[in-house]
């Protein structure tokens, strides 16, 4: 499959993330899929296969963005060991969200809330853009409760409406240049 495009998906294994990785294999892309569970990761990989698609699976915590020269790395070899040496297209689907009183949030929920949801899809992508093909694509998956916060789940609104903006802020940088940038904001999943 030389000719197939190559996409990176943070959140492969379950959720929104399995879901759009299903899309992409129906459509034959290769896939680099990112998840911290290895047990769902190669339940992801087996279901990917049954599409006929090449796939490389990566197990990595995005809250750890100290270690993500080394995450662009490992995905930059596994685009080469599957014939390419561009990303087409990177979809930023990973988050975290933690249900509660925001006075009850602890320093570390808050602070793996934003690296997770904003900072993690933030520095991949900028470490990522010198290997985006020419017409390569950045999504990015927020929320719309990115667009309008509700009650008990205020740290990941915040996170959203960040990724949201930056997001905005990235696609004016970017224009005109052949690569393009999106933000989907999907309701309750």
């Amino acid at each position: 499959m030389a000719n197939a495009k190559t996409v990176v998906i943070t959140g492969a294994s379950r959720g929104i993330g399995l879901e759009i990785s299903r899309s992409l294999a129906q459509q034959k892309f290769t896939i680099i899929g990112i998840a911290r569970s290895q047990s769902q990761l190669a339940c992801w990989a087996e279901e990917m296969s049954d599409y006929g698609v090449e796939t490389k699976q990566l197990l990595f915590d995005l809250s750890c963005t100290e270690r993500f020269t080394d995450l662009v790395e490992r995905v930059m070899q596994c685009a080469y060991e599957l014939g390419s040496d561009r990303i087409d297209l990177l979809i930023n689907n990973a988050g975290v969200e933690i249900y509660r009183s925001f006075q009850d949030y602890r320093l570390e929920e808050i602070e793996a809330t934003l690296r997770v949801n904003l900072t993690a899809p933030m520095l991949l992508t900028r470490l990522l853009l010198p290997h985006l093909s020419v017409q390569g694509q950045i999504v990015n998956m927020a929320s719309l409760a990115g667009k309008k916060g509700h009650p008990y789940d205020s740290a990941y609104a915040a996170s959203k409406a960040g990724l949201l903006m930056w997001s905005h802020s990235l696609r004016l940088e970017m224009a005109g240049s052949g690569q393009s940038v999106s933000v989907i904001c999907p309701g309750y999943v």
